[in-house]
């Protein structure tokens, strides 16, 4: 689930390619009406590496689909940190999203890669799930240290694909609301 501003300030500075900007979502690894242990992500780009800063949640069930005012209360009770609650408080939740991911790592552990697919978004103001994806099926995500930037330009040029920015934060709200 991916937070944002009402006037959506995090979307554009993604659009804008603001070097410093940060992004707010809840993740979890299971159905969304299990009970699941949730953590919240700041996700930080500094220049072109990216870090994230994680906080944790108790297990969160849904009897339905997410609405708004549920987890704007849920998110509410992070009282426990005063100090991130006061970083959260302008954030409201605006898009799920959901994906199959399939995990790899190279033979030393320097680089990890994922691919996504069957990537679906939703808008928590609306009942309609949206099928991304039109023109590629799958995302693949390349991870590693900063340190280990020289393997990690090794082993992606051994594959033959074409490397751009993705977001899937940025390509659900232009697909849901900025069309």
């Amino acid at each position: 689930i991916y937070l944002d501003t009402l006037s959506f300030e995090k979307y554009f500075e993604n659009i804008n390619g603001d070097e410093n900007r940060t992004k707010l979502r809840l993740r979890w690894y299971n159905d969304l009406t299990s009970h699941s242990k949730v953590r919240g992500e700041f996700k930080i780009k500094k220049g072109g590496v990216g870090t994230k800063n994680i906080f944790h949640f108790n297990a969160l069930a849904l009897n339905s689909q997410p609405s708004q005012v549920v987890l704007k209360s849920y998110y509410n009770h992070l009282s426990y940190n005063p100090h991130l609650q006061i970083k959260c408080q302008n954030f409201f939740p605006n898009i799920t999203n959901s994906y199959l991911r399939k995990y790899f790592l190279t033979h030393n552990g320097k680089v990890r890669m994922t691919i996504d697919e069957n990537i679906n978004y939703k808008l928590l103001c609306q009942e309609q799930f949206y099928n991304f994806a039109p023109t590629s099926k799958y995302i693949f995500e390349f991870k590693f240290d900063k340190d280990d930037h020289n393997f990690a330009q090794h082993v992606l040029n051994s594959f033959n694909l074409r490397l751009e920015k993705n977001s899937k934060y940025r390509q659900a709200i232009s697909y849901c609301i900025m069309q």
